[in-house]
């Protein structure tokens, strides 16, 4: 969910390369929103004992994100399972 309200569908690819939880991972997120339009985002991450943070560089955009550029951050929030990550984000987007 975005701070407007907007909700979009997430999905990602990723490389994780982690030993005992610590590690890197790099790979891609597309955000997809109720009317189609999306954006595409690669992004590096960092796990540690204090959970995960990240950066995203974004890649291209649909529908009304088309043309969009810009990047963002993400860092994990407290989790009550155990192996779950729940994340919170920022994007600065510039549009054409």
């Amino acid at each position: 969910m975005f701070d407007d309200g907007r909700l979009a569908d997430k999905s990602y690819i990723a490389n994780f390369d982690l030993d005992k939880g610590n590690g890197s991972g790099r790979g891609y997120s597309v955000y997809t929103f109720v009317d189609g339009s999306s954006i595409i985002a690669s992004f590096d991450a960092t796990f540690n004992a204090d959970g995960v943070t990240g950066v995203y560089t974004v890649v291209a955009g649909t529908g009304e994100y088309e043309g969009a550029e810009g990047t963002g951050s993400f860092r994990s929030a407290q989790s009550e399972w155990e192996g779950a990550f729940l994340l919170t984000g920022d994007f600065d987007l510039v549009m054409p």
